[in-house]
């Protein structure tokens, strides 16, 4: 374990705390694999990633995880550590109590109201676009969609999926596939990857309060996705692009950060990649729009700032 407040597992202790890996423990299934829920003896919480499957050596493992546990920034899911078991490779989050952003947007008929007002959307893609740069700055690649962002117990955003795309030891074919989204998710893919692209998909995903392929206020004809069809209507007039904002953001009476949040998202997801802003410019213009919220002075983000050149 990297956390030393956490105490080392055995596989026995995973097989207990999620219970021989049972489906009602499950939280999500993706292409690098199943990821449940532990419960330790003492009622703490963590989250176990059984990868699907990983042709490193022990030896590349290990070393992998080291530099993985070593990345510290407040909006990354911390990976407490990690177990080998012949073949099988094993990995240790801390829990995340409040599910994905994804869920929460879109929550099923079954499930709770989304309690995700205004000031809570712009405050995850300000703390998301910080994430972001500054992986980009350190050269790391991950998975950027909204099931890839996970919210603690404070509705904090963590981004997590990092470097998992080299320990599947997964083609650059099958990379673009995997740091795009799984099923579900295809709505963030583009003929080349990009994390501004898909970051602008989370962000219309954030202001439409639409999924990435099913637009329910669509018409029945269109069968595009989310950004397709945001490109549609911003070709006809301002007026209908604007009709894409989600009502319950409008009743909120931000109206001026609606529309700002909306260009900063269509520019992102331009068709034209070098119109598309940097990684590092998304987060200036986003941060500026939250300035009114003061959102910078609640982790210390200002720590993680990077300098845009």
């Amino acid at each position: 374990m990297f956390d030393k407040t956490v105490p080392k597992m055995t596989w026995g202790d995973i097989m207990k705390a999620t219970d021989n890996f049972s489906i009602n423990n499950i939280i999500g299934s993706e292409m690098t694999g199943t990821m449940y829920k532990a419960t330790l003896l003492d009622g703490a919480l963590l989250m176990v990633k059984r990868l699907q499957n990983s042709h490193q050596t022990k030896t590349e493992f290990e070393a992998d995880m080291t530099a993985l546990g070593s990345l510290k920034h407040p909006n990354l899911v911390p990976l407490l550590g990690y177990c080998i078991i012949k073949k099988e490779r094993f990995l240790v989050y801390k829990y995340m109590p409040n599910g994905n952003l994804y869920d929460r947007l879109h929550p099923s008929d079954d499930a709770e109201p989304s309690v995700l007002g205004w000031p809570l959307r712009l405050r995850i893609a300000i703390r998301i676009a910080n994430v972001l740069m500054w992986l980009e700055q350190n050269r790391i690649h991950g998975k950027v969609s909204s099931k890839s962002i996970l919210l603690d117990h404070d509705f904090e955003p963590r981004l997590y999926e990092l470097g998992l795309a080299r320990i599947m030891n997964l083609s650059q074919a099958h990379f673009s596939t995997f740091a795009r989204g799984q099923i579900g998710d295809l709505g963030f893919l583009v003929p080349e990857y990009s994390n501004v692209h898909a970051f602008g998909t989370v962000l219309l995903e954030l202001i439409t309060g639409q999924k990435p392929l099913q637009m329910n206020s669509a018409s029945e004809n269109f069968k595009g996705s989310l950004v397709e069809w945001v490109h549609q209507l911003s070709r006809t007039s301002s007026d209908d692009l604007y009709s894409v904002i989600d009502k319950s953001l409008l009743e909120e009476g931000s109206t001026d950060e609606l529309f700002q949040f909306l260009s900063v998202a269509c520019s992102c997801v331009s068709s034209v990649p070098k119109e598309r802003p940097t990684m590092c410019r998304v987060y200036g213009l986003l941060k500026a729009i939250g300035e009114g919220h003061n959102f910078s002075e609640n982790m210390g983000m200002v720590t993680f700032e990077v300098t845009c050149e």
